[in-house]
């Protein structure tokens, strides 16, 4: 006997060495409906929480809960542990007192052979489909609440790129598809479209991530949770709907959106994002890998981007901002093929490689107001010719503008104090303008900086030998430090003489 959250659980299990088994288990305890739902936590049906919860069990709201999977054996350890374990607590082996009828006779399931369909027909009218019908291949798991049984999608292992998932299986509804169940890193099989019927209600963490071959998504009205991650990497998704009527969900100009909080969660190459007000936030990888997305226009409503909403984005040429943002989001524009961006005055952090690989970028302007230039934030962004980094500046992070090659000239109006490897690597950089502020230079601050000839600083030459300035290293003796009172050379440097 196991003790979760509370919970009697006694385990039957089945030792066989063919195929999947179905294991029979019983829950005794609380009534799950009077225990506090917690807080929305990543999981097997995506997000923890009273809709998840709902739509994982169905309508729980009894003492005694059956529960029947279909899964192998090694699995339901991890199974239980998602779906009564939501805090992620120590499970613990505990003696438990048990009540009366406690102990289920085990049975054996009545063997038989779900109908399926090769789904490569066009899809009919739901009315008309046979809901029972589905691709070979889906592997279902069923939870039984007190008055009848759940199903839930946990796996594809099969061929046919076109799914349908039925609305029913052995007469019970489906109503959830679990985590990462058509994974392409899992799956041998690229999916190229799918059907989800009316009835399903939660989709969960990286349901379908990474599936670069679905072209169409259409969500029926049922559905009340879509992890963050459900859709991620779907790259060459061209359309996205939702059926009239959904309360938590809407779909416009090919945008998914939740309409209580007017994020968007999930755009495609086709993407328009409204500007009548609906989207507030662009939500975590929102476009991630979307090769096929060319524009976008952030409208002014927008007042919050999340990490990666453009991430990977490599056919990403035009982008215009309208919005009041104040930050881009870590990796948000990474990999992406504009050559310039106008970014919006009221910026005030350059995000962790918001633009890293950018290689085409050409032309950018740091608006005055910006304090933080994060870790390479432009790293490898090789079509970068010259920059300059505003006073306002009072942190330049780590490899900031690492590995561009193309960087010719730098000027760093910054109140900065350090330079953590900001411009190393910057192989074709000639010149770079310093202030005075700097209290120290690193030793690998200009590493591999090769064409590098002259360095203008802001103090004095006795401020610049003093806070190490080429001490340790450079590729090239025939740089010029150029003082406030005087020039400097390593020569100079070398031999401690006075500065010219």
């Amino acid at each position: 006997m196991t003790r979760l959250n509370g919970m009697d659980i006694l385990l039957c299990m089945n030792d066989v060495d063919d195929g999947l088994v179905m294991e029979s288990m019983e829950l005794l305890g609380p009534v799950l409906m009077q225990t506090p739902a917690p807080e929305p936590r990543r999981g097997l049906f995506g997000l923890y929480g009273a809709s998840a919860w709902a739509a994982a069990v169905g309508v729980v709201a009894a003492v005694g809960l059956t529960v029947s999977l279909i899964l192998g054996a090694p699995k339901l350890t991890g199974m239980l542990a998602a779906l009564l374990h939501p805090d992620e607590t120590r499970t613990e082996e505990t003696t438990a007192d048990e009540p009366e009828e406690t102990t289920p006779e085990e049975t054996t399931p009545e063997e038989t052979t779900p109908e399926e369909i090769e789904s490569s027909e066009e899809d009919s009218e739901a009315e008309t489909r046979d809901p029972t019908a589905y691709t070979k291949g889906l592997v279902m798991v069923l939870i039984q609440g007190v008055d009848r049984l759940y199903a839930t999608v946990d796996n594809y292992t099969g061929t046919d790129p076109d799914v349908v998932i039925p609305s029913e299986y052995r007469g019970n509804p489906v109503t959830a598809i679990g985590a990462h169940t058509f994974y392409s890193s899992r799956n041998e099989c690229e999916i190229t479209s799918v059907y989800i019927p009316e009835g399903v209600r939660a989709i969960g963490n990286s349901a379908f991530r990474a599936c670069s071959e679905l072209k169409s998504l259409h969500l029926p009205a049922s559905i009340e949770v879509i992890d963050e991650m459900a859709f991620m990497g779907c790259g060459n998704l061209e359309s996205i709907t939702v059926e009239e009527g959904n309360p938590y969900f809407h779909a416009v100009n090919n945008c998914l959106i939740e309409t209580a909080t007017g994020k968007l969660i999930l755009g495609c190459k086709n993407s328009v994002i409204p500007d009548d007000g609906s989207v507030r936030t662009i939500g975590f990888g929102a476009f991630y890998e979307c090769e096929g997305l060319t524009e976008i226009t952030i409208p002014a409503s927008v007042r919050s981007m999340e990490d990666k909403c453009f991430y990977g984005c490599a056919s990403l040429e035009r982008v215009q901002i309208d919005a009041p943002l104040t930050s881009l989001g870590e990796g948000g524009f990474y990999g992406c093929a504009m050559t310039e961006i106008d970014l919006p005055e009221t910026l005030i952090e350059i995000s962790q490689s918001v633009f890293a690989k950018c290689a085409r970028l050409s032309s950018v302007t740091i608006p005055d107001g910006v304090r933080s230039v994060m870790d390479s934030a432009f790293s490898e962004c090789a079509g970068l010719s010259e920059i300059t980094i505003p006073a306002s500046v009072t942190f330049i992070g780590y490899e900031a503008f690492g590995y561009c090659e193309g960087i010719t000239r730098v000027v760093v109006e910054a109140n900065v104090t350090s330079l953590e490897l900001a411009f190393s690597s910057c192989t074709g950089m000639r010149e770079i303008h310093l202030p005075a502020g700097l209290t120290k230079i690193g030793s690998n601050d200009f590493f591999q900086c090769r064409s590098l000839t002259d360095i203008y600083y802001g103090g004095t030459c006795a401020q610049w030998i003093e806070i190490g300035g080429m001490e340790h290293y450079s590729e090239s003796r025939e740089i010029l430090i150029h003082c406030s009172d005087g020039e400097l050379t390593f020569e100079e440097l070398d031999s401690d003489v006075s500065p010219t």
